[in-house]
């Protein structure tokens, strides 16, 4: 596709035959060689390495082209994203975006804002209806982003925490990609996450920066996954064995403090939560990320009726400004004073809408 104002810029979904350009490009743009292969290591999930990637994983980036040259490039990854108030589940068409970069020597130039443009109308005219990413604020506000999503931080210290719980002889290994099913189920009990197929969880458990460990004590079971050796992003499954996973952790690591990122859903906590809560030496609760709507009117008819039960009201008669800052605040930051919604709607506050670290792209 051409662009008026761009006219020696061509943008068009990534191929096979220009795969290996396009990692070469975001490769340099992070400050790396392309023989590095840096970006296919640290993302697999998004980029994999060229002789395991997929059409349909090459696909989802799109490039920008000058003379048949990449310049630019951006990625748009489809998800259903579930999301709850602790009662109603609902499932919604999103996407992730990532890879976003332009070549040293095209940068001011506008190259980026038109992939970003490019991307945003292709994935919205596919029914897509909101977005996630992660990165400065004000760089992508111009395109409809802001603070949204509140993922919960337990920190959990070496001297108190392995007296507040049972401690258990749990069997604990690493994760194979073999098991997956078990993973999955514990991973979809979760109040919110976004969906991982077969592939997806392959990807993840192949991954050198993030490492899974599986527990099992009685017949329960319990994952946790840890980053950089003290931060576990994600954990699912029996509250005793994952409880006892962070703590062997810790052992294992000579840690002084272990911080765990979990759901964050106001009012409405599971055991898990509970359990790391009242462990915790401290806790925080901070945005995912960013999020952008780009359908108003569907996604609010798809949350209407958590909107009702959160108002005790019926909505009607609401127009789409209107209904984009009602989902701003259900899907906001918790601390989010901006743009208030008409009067009535000021109960209406925050779901669990949590995007898994392991998923940031």
């Amino acid at each position: 596709m051409k662009y008026n104002n761009h006219p020696d810029l061509f943008i068009e979904r990534c191929s096979r035959e220009k795969y290996r350009e396009f990692l070469t490009v975001v490769n340099n743009a992070f400050g790396h060689q392309a023989e590095d292969e840096w970006v296919e290591n640290d993302t697999p999930n998004c980029t994999p390495l060229e002789k395991d990637a997929r059409d349909s994983e090459i696909e989802k980036h799109f490039i920008a082209s000058v003379d048949g040259k990449i310049v630019g490039t951006i990625g748009a990854y489809a998800f259903d994203w579930l999301v709850s108030d602790g009662e109603t589940v609902i499932t919604i068409e999103a996407f992730g975006t990532g890879q976003v970069c332009t070549r040293e020597d095209f940068r001011g130039r506008g190259v980026m804002s038109a992939l970003m443009k490019h991307a945003l109308k292709e994935m919205t005219n596919a029914g897509k209806v909101i977005s996630f990413l992660t990165g400065d604020r004000f760089r992508y506000q111009h395109f409809g982003y802001d603070l949204g999503g509140n993922t919960a931080k337990f920190s959990l210290s070496k001297n108190h925490f392995g007296k507040s719980i049972e401690l258990l002889n749990i069997d604990s290994r690493a994760a194979r990609p073999a098991d997956w099913r078990k993973l999955n189920s514990l991973y979809e009990t979760l109040p919110s996450y976004l969906k991982r197929d077969e592939l997806a969880w392959k990807r993840h458990l192949e991954r050198y920066n993030f490492s899974f460990i599986i527990g099992e004590h009685k017949g329960k079971t319990g994952y946790i996954c840890v980053k950089d050796e003290n931060e576990c992003v994600e954990a699912a499954g029996d509250r005793a064995v994952v409880l006892n996973l962070i703590h062997a952790l810790i052992q294992r690591e000579k840690l002084d403090e272990v911080r765990v990122h979990y759901p964050y859903m106001s009012g409405l906590p599971d055991e898990l939560s509970e359990a790391l809560y009242r462990a915790a030496s401290s806790a925080e609760v901070s945005p995912y990320g960013m999020i952008a709507i780009h359908n108003a009117d569907i996604l609010f008819d798809q949350m209407s009726a958590i909107i009702e039960k959160q108002i005790n009201a019926k909505v009607a008669g609401i127009d789409t400004y209107q209904k984009e800052l009602i989902l701003r605040r259900l899907f906001g930051y918790v601390y989010h004073p901006l743009k208030q919604p008409a009067a009535g709607f000021s109960a209406v506050h925050p779901l669990c809408a949590w995007m898994p670290p392991v998923d940031t792209i």
